[in-house]
């Protein structure tokens, strides 16, 4: 039976559930890996890999990574009686704002849209980075209800943000992590008209323009700004 508790992440909603006929549309008919990250099970938390299209059939599924430790999740057991589990171990996104010749970083939080308000709360979020400063803290009230809320992380690139939760319900730790990859130092690029962060995985477009954030200096880049 095929896997039907699969999401991709939105920019605008988070994590939404996609139908394999959604994704082969989106991805042609060439194989999405697992290692990818563009898709995850909304069960296990696991990474999802989409097939390329059968030559006899045109048929297409997501599937679970053979080499996934944990073996446990019903949906591949083919077993759908279970309701949605945890789906903290997302990448939140992140994104620059540039004013001048200086910039921000913003780590976004978005409220799952199928869990009440009341199983979503905590008093504070501290959002700390390696760079060894003091973390940053701001009140639950400052996240939207709608959209993605981004909160301000600083101006020194960090390779990892720790979360921390200030009294946190039960349902807010299970879509919340509590690490977050950030910047690599080796070249991290950002789209310049959203000013998202493409992770790891992501397409870059001939004649868009990005923002390359890098540690040392850089050869010519056309269409790349350097900060």
């Amino acid at each position: 039976m095929p896997l039907t508790h699969v999401c991709e992440w939105d920019p605008k909603t988070g994590y939404r559930r996609i139908t394999v006929e959604e994704a082969s549309a989106k991805f042609s008919s060439y194989t999405v890996p697992v290692e990818k990250g563009l898709f995850v099970c909304e069960l296990c938390a696991q990474k999802i890999g989409l097939t390329k299209a059968r030559k006899d059939t045109g048929t297409r599924y997501f599937y679970h990574s053979r080499g996934e430790q944990d073996k446990t999740c019903e949906d591949r057991q083919q077993s759908y009686d279970r309701p949605i589990a945890t789906l903290n171990e997302h990448v939140m996104p992140i994104r620059i704002e540039i004013s001048g010749n200086t910039f921000i970083l913003q780590l976004g939080f978005f409220l799952p849209q199928k869990i009440s308000a009341q199983d979503l709360r905590c008093e504070k979020i501290r959002i700390a980075a390696d760079s060894h400063k003091p973390p940053y803290e701001y009140s639950f009230d400052r996240i939207s209800s709608a959209g993605i809320t981004y909160l301000n992380v600083g101006n020194c690139p960090s390779r990892v943000y720790g979360i921390e939760y200030v009294q946190p319900s039960i349902g807010l730790k299970k879509f919340w992590p509590t690490q977050v990859p950030g910047i690599n130092p080796n070249g991290a690029l950002f789209d310049k008209e959203s000013g998202k962060l493409l992770q790891t995985g992501g397409k870059a477009y001939v004649r868009k323009t990005y923002y390359l954030m890098q540690r040392g200096t850089i050869g010519f880049h056309s269409d790349v700004k350097l900060f």
